[in-house]
């Protein structure tokens, strides 16, 4: 069996991990060679589908990195205009509004 290459991503601390797994379960679905980024937002994985190329693929990591929807935040601001994607649609509300949930449902 070729292996397939797994790509794990802290999202909290920013650093990415890389680790190779031949026989288990969790990569049956996918095809060798695969490179597939695991996140906890969005569809939850990312599946490579460019050419093997480090610039090809770093791009991949770029843009999958971040969440669709982002709460805007001092602490988020860094992440969120230094990551390279050049278009942002930015919504304002409060939180505490009333239709605060129903619009980020609405987003996602």
């Amino acid at each position: 069996n070729a292996p397939s290459l797994v790509l794990f991503k802290n999202f909290d601390e920013g650093q990415a991990v890389f680790g190779g797994e031949w026989e288990s379960d969790s990569i049956s679905e996918f095809n060798a060679p695969s490179l597939v980024l695991f996140k906890n937002f969005d569809e939850g994985q990312a599946v490579f589908g460019g050419e093997w190329e480090s610039d090809s693929i770093s791009e991949f990591v770029k843009e999958n990195a971040l969440p669709l929807i982002n709460v805007f935040s001092q602490a988020s601001a860094p992440k969120l205009f230094g990551s390279g994607i050049e278009s942002h649609f930015l919504y304002f509300n409060a939180e505490d509004s009333d239709s605060h949930e129903a619009t980020m449902a609405s987003l996602k």
